[in-house]
This record gives C-alpha cells, sequence and structure tokens, in this order.
C-alpha cells in the first residue's frame, strides 16, 4: 500500500460522511467561522495597506509578485505535505487526503449540509499558518526592501488566501447553483473535480485558485474527460 494514494476504504459515501461528520465539533457553524475568518483577514489587508505611505511605482509592482508567489506556494504546499506524508506535517496529509479526499470524492463533489464544510474550509490552526507563512516573505522583505513593500506583500498574500477559501467554497457547492453556473468558476471547479480522481490526486491540478502554477509545471490537467 501506498499511503500518499491509497487512502479510501470501500465503504459506501453514505458511511464515510457520517463517520467522518461525527469528527465536526457540536459548536461549530460554518457562517460563524468563515465570517469572523474573512473579518480578519480583512482587518490585516485593511491595517497592511492603511500603513503606505507614499508608494512608489517600484513598490507597486510587489502585488504582483506576491501573486505569483502565493500561487506558486500553494502549488508547492498542496503538491508536498497536502499529498504526502512528510514530518512534521503530516497533519496537512491527514485533513487532506485522509478527511477531505474521502468526504468529497470525484463523483459527490457537491455539500450535502451546511455543516459540511468542516471538511472544505481551513481548519482554525492553518490560518495561522497562513499569516506566519505571509510574515516569513514579508518581513525580510520590509527589511531589506522598504516597509511600504513589505505591507503590500503582507495585504496581497492574505487577499490570496481569502481568495483561496472563496474559491474552494465555490468548488463545493451544487453546481446547478446561480454560483457555480458562473463560466470562470464552472472551469475552475472542473479542475478541482479532476484533481479529486484518485488517480490523478497526487499528480494533478494542485491550484485550487488559479493553474499558473501547475501550467509551469506541467499538472495541469483541464478536466475535459
Amino acid at each position: 500500500m501506498n499511503p500518499d494514494v491509497d487512502f479510501a476504504d470501500s465503504a459506501s459515501l453514505t458511511e464515510r460522511r457520517t463517520r467522518l461528520r461525527a469528527k465536526i465539533p457540536a459548536n461549530y457553524h460554518p457562517v460563524i467561522y468563515f465570517g469572523a475568518v474573512n473579518l480578519l483577514a480583512m482587518g490585516a489587508i485593511g491595517g497592511a495597506l492603511g500603513m503606505l505611505s507614499q508608494v512608489t511605482p517600484l513598490e507597486w509592482l510587489v502585488a504582483p509578485l506576491a501573486f505569483l508567489v502565493a500561487n506558486l506556494v500553494e502549488h508547492r504546499v498542496h503538491r508536498g505535505p497536502m499529498h504526502h506524508l512528510s514530518p512534521p506535517w503530516n497533519i496537512l496529509f491527514e485533513r487532506h487526503v485522509r478527511q477531505h479526499h474521502v468526504y468529497f470524492d470525484q463523483g459527490h463533489m457537491a455539500v450535502a449540509t451546511a455543516r459540511d464544510y468542516f471538511w472544505v474550509f481551513f481548519p482554525w490552526w492553518a490560518v495561522g499558518l497562513v499569516v506566519a507563512t505571509a510574515l516569513l516573505f514579508a518581513l525580510p522583505l520590509g527589511f531589506l526592501w522598504s516597509a511600504n513593500a513589505g505591507r503590500l506583500f503582507f495585504a496581497v498574500a492574505i487577499a490570496y488566501y481569502l481568495a483561496y477559501e472563496w474559491l474552494h467554497f465555490s468548488h463545493h457547492l451544487p453546481p446547478q447553483s446561480w454560483w457555480g453556473r458562473l463560466p470562470l468558476l464552472v472551469a475552475l471547479r472542473r479542475l478541482h473535480v479532476a484533481h479529486h480522481d484518485p488517480s490523478k490526486m497526487s499528480t494533478k491540478n494542485f491550484n485550487i485558485t488559479f493553474p499558473i502554477a501547475d501550467w509551469l509545471f506541467g499538472t495541469l490537467d483541464r478536466g475535459r474527460n
């Protein structure tokens, strides 16, 4: 058995979801949780942008650079520890492969109840990991270049994280919903459905957001089949 690939069991979808639903905390409410995450993230973004002062044209170039770096980090983390056991990050593999991919298989991507989003959104501890990763880049940039550059990088990185959460949310909506029928989201969702194919999940479509790094590294599967 390859633990990086052979993740599921012979249980039916109902049995798998019943087993995992029992692990959702009784006090979990997706609207409260996601609302709090959005408020905190937007507060962090607003705080960083509010401290900008006399930004030069060269400093503004940090914004697209930060977007590209965030896209590459998303791809690297998803392709690496989220799909391969790699201490000390085994918890990422457990949460993603042995829970998220078991809860949502390729033929059953939509949530059945709102509480199912517990297995879609990042857990609270991962939000802290995102902030720490953003600071890992932003603080040296602010020290070596300028405070504006560091603040811009941090703001874009956190905004990218929010985009990730919102797009992943949309990928697991019922496809017949008005949101799920938007052309861009239909195309991105198709890529994510292909990623949930057990034969492709550890090799294809690691960008949940925009498939830039997937295209660059040859891991893009357009999901047309």
